[in-house]
């Protein structure tokens, strides 16, 4: 009896969780403009610099891949303008499902932004 409450209370929670994922992911779909702060040192990677970026007045977190040679540091507040671009699912079976990592990172996007504009602010 216990192990099905378990399993029942396990499955409620995850789908919850799902939910507020998904309410989140439109919610940054339905803006253009986001304004965050830079709360990471940057990662250079192969092709691009990342930044982790929280958004103003959400607590959504948001991996931030630039292109473009910026002097973007720590606590630095920026503006940026884009269309958000929603993670992949797996493609390949028992594959690295990229969307499921971001969910279980607690709050986590992914902005590969199309058409992006970033300004650091004062």
């Amino acid at each position: 009896m216990i192990f099905i409450i378990c399993i029942v209370l396990a499955s409620l929670y995850t789908t919850i969780k799902n939910k507020e994922y998904e309410n989140k992911n439109n919610q940054m779909k339905e803006k253009t403009e986001y304004i965050g702060i830079i709360i990471s040192n940057p990662i250079p990677k192969e092709y691009c610099t990342q930044y982790t970026l929280k958004i103003e007045n959400t607590n959504i977190t948001v991996y931030l891949q630039i292109k473009e040679k910026q002097e973007l540091e720590y606590g630095d507040k920026i503006s940026i303008k884009g269309e958000y671009i929603e993670p992949d699912t797996a493609r390949n079976d028992k594959g690295f499902n990229y969307k499921n990592y971001l969910k279980s990172n607690r709050n986590s996007r992914n902005t590969k932004m199309r058409k992006s504009k970033t300004i650091k602010q004062k």
